[in-house]
């Protein structure tokens, strides 16, 4: 059995690990938005830091940008593994674990 890429897995959750970030996710989920249109949803974020989110997503690859005319669009790469991450992390299974301040 070959031994898994725990760096790589590891990059891939640190990646993810901000609110914001989960919440674009969640956001791309439903389908392609553009920048505007994100920032708009993502309550309390700045512009800036919606951008430097969005970046963020890019570089790892789970989201993907295409341009439409004057506008900067992003998707999700990855749709069905993104949607199956939500379910899990609401399972009750999982709620029932979660800790407020972690022990690092």
């Amino acid at each position: 059995m070959t031994k898994p890429d725990y760096t790589s897995e590891a990059y891939l959750l640190k990646a993810i690990a901000h609110p914001v970030r989960l919440e674009i996710l969640e956001v791309l989920s439903e389908g392609q938005k553009c920048v505007a249109d994100v920032e708009q949803l993502i309550v309390g974020a700045t512009q800036s830091s919606v951008s430097q989110h969005l970046a963020l997503l890019r570089h790892c690859q789970l989201v993907g940008f295409k341009r439409e005319g004057n506008k900067h669009c992003y998707f999700l790469t990855n749709p069905d593994m993104i949607i199956r991450l939500f379910k899990a992390l609401r399972s009750e299974a999982i709620k029932n674990q979660i800790i407020e301040q972690p022990v690092l």
